[in-house]
């Protein structure tokens, strides 16, 4: 068991901090990073947002950086004389031993899911220092489960930490955010939404926890304010808009609980949906969970190289029928959409919601316009009060198409979407 260190000695060695997972990565290293320089530490980051040692470069980040970059990156951190250096793991760069040349002295572990492929979290094990500290969520039980399989298989010695959020007291939430009660140390009224706020917000505290009283950490997490595209109250006006990265079940799951549990019971959830081909074997899954939460259900194209937009909504599509969904109509392009008729569509509409059915439309485009036609049918549709949730992209700035990447930001749909409706 992890001992919680109560005061940061400084060590005349870069600290390196690794935070990896399936989801919440991005947030809980953002956030790490923050009660660091609200502390009065000097941390450098490079995670989904840039690189951040001395100024914001947003060219290299976690998802694109190479070998190259992240040997630049901690040699800049040590020629800055910064304290602490915090790097997010994706799973496939750990995967291609992008992080080999890098001794973690503690490593953070977010939600993890399902855990098909362990190779890079055992990779993960081997770069982290002897006697270095490893911090887990305690939800995911497989996880934990494997970890302790490969304990004899380690030959060295690595403390651990199970973070558990059933342990924190008073826990509550509403469309603000997230409040908790961390232990004795003081209470935490968050700006994060989603259930998964607990668990980032929790596992920052811990790894912050090694360097300061914890206190100084919880007292730093409420003026934190969340990361663009993670569960992001985009627009609220007559209706909501959130953008969400989410898009693995797991993730979905959490996010769409959050979403029915804040949203006022006589209103809709207009979700716009998506896969992304690399998630094409969980379509129907995705679909199923989705239509559960959601009175109207769109769906729109994600990243495909290989496959048709028209067969992964297809895969959505069946996938949301155990839930009831039912298809009312297909457009595969701009000016099919564009000349059809509103009228009769929103009486469809209206007749299969009076049915019990959740009414699908599916835009079957295989390029951009096939997501800003989404977006722009969700927010026709949606009533004073309703929330449109669009999940799968966050604040990525690209979208694949037959293995060319093009320019794309759900934000920037929103803005087009908003300003046609108006």
């Amino acid at each position: 068991m992890l001992s919680i260190l109560n005061s940061y000695k400084k060590n005349s060695d870069l600290q390196i901090i690794g935070v990896a997972g399936e989801h919440g990565k991005t947030t809980t290293s953002e956030l790490l990073w923050y009660i660091f320089q609200q502390n009065g530490l000097h941390a450098s980051k490079l995670n989904s947002t840039g690189k951040f040692i001395t100024e914001l470069d947003e060219k290299v980040t976690s998802d694109n950086c190479s070998k190259k970059d992240i040997t630049k990156f901690i040699s800049e951190s040590q020629k800055s004389n910064c304290d602490i250096a915090i790097i997010e793991l994706d799973s496939k760069k750990l995967n291609k031993s992008l992080f080999s040349n890098i001794a973690f002295n503690s490593v953070g572990i977010s939600s993890v899911g399902d855990l098909e492929n362990p190779a890079p979290y055992r990779k993960l094990l081997e770069s982290i220092k002897e006697e270095g500290l490893l911090t887990v969520t305690a939800e995911d039980k497989d996880f934990i489960s494997w970890l302790i399989s490969q304990s004899e298989e380690i030959n060295k010695t690595i403390f651990c930490y199970w973070v558990d959020i059933n342990n924190l007291n008073e826990k509550d939430f509403d469309e603000t955010g997230v409040n908790l009660d961390f232990y004795s140390e003081g209470k935490i009224n968050s700006k994060l939404k989603g259930m998964y706020s607990y668990e980032n917000i929790y596992l920052a505290i811990r790894l912050a926890s090694n360097f300061m009283p914890v206190r100084n950490a919880v007292e730093a997490v409420s003026s934190f304010e969340p990361i663009p595209g993670r569960f992001d109250v985009a627009h609220k006006d007559k209706f909501s808009v959130i953008v969400d990265a989410a898009k693995h079940p797991f993730q979905l799951k959490k996010s769409l609980d959050y979403l029915s549990k804040i949203k006022d019971g006589s209103k809709k959830i207009i979700s716009v949906a998506s896969v992304a081909e690399d998630l094409a074997n969980a379509a129907r899954s995705i679909g199923d969970l989705i239509t559960n939460y959601s009175d109207i259900l769109i769906l729109g194209p994600s990243d495909s190289n290989n496959m048709q937009t028209f067969d992964l909504n297809s895969q959505l599509h069946i996938g949301a029928e155990s839930k009831r969904g039912r298809l009312i109509d297909r457009y595969f392009s701009t000016e099919e959409s564009g000349a059809a008729d509103k009228y009769k569509l929103a009486n469809r509409i209206f007749n299969s919601m009076q049915q019990g059915d959740v009414p699908v439309l599916a835009f079957d485009a295989h390029d951009y316009t096939g997501r800003l036609d989404a977006i722009k049918m969700a927010l026709l549709l949606a009533d004073p009060g309703d929330i449109v949730y669009i999940m799968g992209k966050g604040d990525e700035k690209t979208i694949t198409f037959d293995n060319t990447d093009y320019e794309w930001s759900d934000y920037e749909a929103l803005r087009l979407a908003l300003d046609a409706l108006n």
